[in-house]
């Protein structure tokens, strides 16, 4: 990668490192997520180790357009959660990691059931670090981005929570009711006819499900 060849290769190499690691470690104190966990309880000893995926990840190149996450179903708590949808409007932030797949607009695939349907805009494709063999690739948003809630649809069993991510700077600027409901038609567009298939098994990977702003 260009970038190890720069005055900060050391620094770079360092970051890269901690974000493979987040990528294939599965278990342990440096898997996604023990980090994850610990991002979101504020566990000093592991936020050196966050700042370096997060700092890796602004090396890499950013993806805009449609992304797919899981909500998820890991825990009692978790499920609970679930049952409490955000509304439009809303802000939501999660301090740690957050993985999901893109898209293929060129593929009659479904929007799966109880998935977030986001709008990205500096998540990161992380395909030089990742499993080279996978056919999915995999975008990942950095500790800490904000995401507002633009629609929540129920019909029965399925749910789709769209969202549009914010940099800081539109964090910073507030509202944008017109930016919003342009990202929102566009997001419809790409989702129409495609909602509320469930979800196979094995359809989401662990990094890529999981309630945005969860607690640990």
């Amino acid at each position: 990668m260009p970038v190890l060849r720069g005055k900060e290769q050391d620094a770079a190499r360092a970051d890269l490192i901690a974000l493979r690691m987040y990528l294939h470690v599965t278990e342990g104190q440096l898997s996604h997520g023990a980090l994850s966990r610990a991002l979101r309880i504020g566990e000093p000893r592991m936020l050196p180790y966050g700042a370096c995926v997060a700092s890796a990840l602004n090396r890499l190149p950013s993806y805009r357009g449609v992304v797919l996450r899981g909500m998820g179903s890991g825990s009692a708590a978790e499920a609970s959660r679930a049952q409490e949808l955000p509304r439009p409007g809303e802000l939501l932030r999660d301090a740690a990691p957050l993985s999901a797949t893109p898209l293929d607009p060129t593929r009659a695939a479904a929007v799966p059931d109880r998935s977030y349907v986001v709008w990205s805009v500096a998540g990161r494709r992380v395909r030089q670090l990742a499993d080279l063999a996978s056919e999915s690739e995999e975008v990942v948003f950095a500790p800490g981005t904000h995401f507002r809630v633009l629609d929540v649809r129920r019909d029965g069993s399925s749910t789709q929570i769209y969202l549009r991510e914010l940099t800081s700077a539109a964090v910073a600027a507030g509202p944008d009711p017109k930016g919003d409901q342009d990202v929102l038609t566009r997001l419809h567009d790409v989702a129409r006819g495609r909602t509320g298939t469930p979800a196979s098994p094995g359809m989401w990977r662990e990094r890529c499900a999981g309630l945005i702003g969860a607690g640990p």
